[in-house]
């Protein structure tokens, strides 16, 4: 089964508030130069849809675009943790569920450190470790294990397991792959950020760092929807 098609009614339906948010928060117009690291059209074409204005978006992925693209932004293939562009080349860099891939602490800082070399202001968004499900497996509680229990439960023990048939490499490489963070680390990696906190039922599900301070009316942080 392509577990892309299992994702794609939860992103359309969960990613409207958080692109509400980052226009919001971030005073995003066309003429904004936005890096989108790791990303897809996909964002972009729900923000299309939606009514936002297409601000001038650069998507830069570890791989290429498909041959059966039709036009769309510009697509680097890249690292993002060695970003090929200029210092502030861009005016904000926005990263949706990127940072908790890159498999080590000292990965994740590279992450940040080129992030903030390159765009004015950021919007960097992850999945909370501390929340009960975990978003890439589709399972609750499994990133509370021991490394050596994910290792075991991940192929036959997990959703995403379960629907891909992974090979036990493949499996190994989703286990090493995925580091998920909470608040104290994210705050440590942008220091002077804003964090929001982004919920589901009354729990903090995801975390943004920002650093563009804006006037947010009172209650207004964390009640966005579920995403992954």
């Amino acid at each position: 089964m392509n577990i892309h098609k299992v994702y794609a009614p939860f992103l359309k339906h969960f990613r409207r508030a958080r692109l509400s948010r980052f226009y919001s928060e971030m005073a995003v117009s066309s003429a904004t130069e936005v890096l989108d690291i790791g990303g897809t059209p996909f964002v972009w074409d729900l923000a299309d849809r939606l009514g936002f204005p297409r601000p001038r978006v650069t998507i830069l992925n570890l791989a290429p675009p498909s041959p059966q693209r039709a036009a769309g932004p510009p697509w680097v293939v890249g690292n993002a943790i060695r970003l090929p562009f200029r210092d502030q080349s861009f005016d904000v860099a926005f990263s949706n569920s990127v940072v908790e891939h890159l498999g080590s602490w000292d990965m994740q800082k590279r992450f940040a450190l080129e992030v903030l070399r390159v765009a004015k202001r950021h919007f960097v968004q992850t999945p909370n470790r501390g929340f009960f499900f975990e978003p890439h497996l589709l399972t609750p509680f499994v990133h509370w294990l021991p490394l050596r229990w994910r290792r075991r439960l991940i192929r036959r023990g997990t959703v995403w397991g379960l629907l891909t048939n992974p090979s036990p490499e493949a499996a190994d490489r989703m286990v090493r792959e995925i580091r998920l963070l909470g608040p104290r680390e994210l705050e440590s990696l942008f220091p002077n950020d804003r964090l929001l906190l982004e919920r589901f039922l009354l729990m903090p599900k995801s975390l943004v760092a920002l650093n563009r301070p804006v006037f947010c009316p009172s209650g207004a942080e964390g009640q966005l929807g579920f995403d992954l």
